[in-house]
């Protein structure tokens, strides 16, 4: 018997199978099995991790579940954290990583769950979310806010960038790269005091025109940084 669970628990039309996943290991090996999935999913731990850190009611009450891969992201986003903060590797190439994954395969979810949660460990002040595009700046200001309305700050400007971060308040800032880039460029304490997590969005678009994109690069003192990379499915 293939086992399968419902990756969004509220859909019950006819299309309720599209939104149906097989459970996985963290290496993404499928359990199909139901005695497997009983044994692994069902376990205390596993369930309660699932239903109180990788799920989301969003503004409509509808319940959103993780799926297998993006929980396994996440954890590992936060296991690099934490393991930078312990080596004090902050800011060096080590201290972060890629989470690659295809379109449509629920990046926001993803980085909106480890953004989150990363502000919840007692040594970060700031997580932002930092994008290329001032349009991917809009669309992930509101998908942010369709998970949880008051989770999030933006700013039209550098000195709105800087009133946010100045804020003692552990809400996510979403920000643009050259937002940041000018701030930084005027505020060469940036960051000193402790560390951040750094998070960008960089659309990796394939085509004959526009080539392969390269990602930026900055340096904040005391950072981690998790870039999200965006590739077309074919």
């Amino acid at each position: 018997m293939v086992t399968r669970y419902f990756a969004n628990t509220t859909q019950r039309d006819k299309n309720s199978f599209d939104f149906t996943m097989n459970w996985a290991k963290a290496d993404n090996g499928l359990i199909k099995d139901l005695k497997d999935f009983t044994a692994t999913f069902f376990q205390k731990n596993t369930l309660l991790e699932v239903l109180l850190r990788y799920s989301v009611f969003d503004v409509s009450n509808t319940l959103l579940v993780m799926r297998p891969y993006q929980i396994a992201a996440t954890e590992r986003i936060l296991w690099k954290i934490n393991g930078s903060y312990t080596a004090k590797t902050w800011s060096k190439p080590e201290s972060g990583g890629y989470i690659w994954h295809t379109t449509g395969s629920g990046k926001t979810l993803t980085s909106f769950k480890a953004a989150r949660l990363a502000t919840e460990l007692e040594f970060i002040d700031k997580v932002f979310f930092v994008v290329d595009r001032k349009d991917l700046d809009f669309q992930t200001m509101k998908e942010y806010q369709r998970f949880s309305p008051d989770s999030v700050n933006g700013s039209d400007s550098t000195a709105g960038l800087k009133s946010n971060l100045e804020k003692d308040d552990n809400k996510i800032i979403v920000t643009t790269i050259q937002k940041l880039n000018n701030l930084m460029k005027s505020e060469g304490d940036l960051g000193t005091s402790s560390p951040s997590e750094i998070y960008s969005k960089q659309r990796l678009m394939r085509s004959p025109f526009s080539g392969t994109a390269t990602p930026r690069t900055w340096c904040l003192k005391r950072a981690t940084r998790s870039t999200w990379r965006d590739s077309p499915t074919s």
